[in-house]
């Protein structure tokens, strides 16, 4: 696990990114102090506004697994999830079909749940390069 880790060179930064057996996995934390949070398959509304996470968390899966293929030479099962904390209320009326929306206590549990895909040797690769600072220096 590393965070948070910057990506790019305009200074952006992805806030977790978790390496196991099940692949790779960007986590975008949000503390959202009091609030009530719905989610959506296509939408995240903090108190009825709408917000960027999703948008943001596919970005970051997106670039994620750019880098990564990019110094790895081969494809890399990359997956995001956003991680509620500090809400009052969290309604999940339809979870996406591509990010998690998770609480901070669900998060480990969700993580040891992903089915492994990765074999050992392809495990080392990834860890290796998700390891590299020069991975997250520049954009492919």
């Amino acid at each position: 696990m590393l965070h948070p880790v910057p990506a790019g060179t305009r200074g952006s930064d992805i806030d977790h990114v978790v390496v196991g057996a099940a692949g790779v996995f960007t986590i975008n934390s949000k503390f959202h102090e009091g609030a009530r949070i719905w989610v959506g398959s296509r939408r995240l509304l903090v108190s009825g506004q709408k917000t960027d996470h999703l948008r943001n968390t596919r970005y970051d899966v997106a670039r994620t697994q750019k880098l990564l293929e990019a110094v790895i030479g081969s494809s890399v099962p990359v997956r995001g999830a956003i991680v509620i904390v500090g809400a009052k209320e969290i309604t999940i009326r339809e979870q996406p079909d591509d990010i998690a929306v998770l609480t901070a206590p669900q998060l480990v549990r969700w993580l040891k749940k992903q089915k492994p895909i990765l074999e050992p040797t392809q495990l080392a690769v990834v860890v290796a390069a998700v390891r590299a600072e020069v991975t997250w220096s520049n954009e492919p």
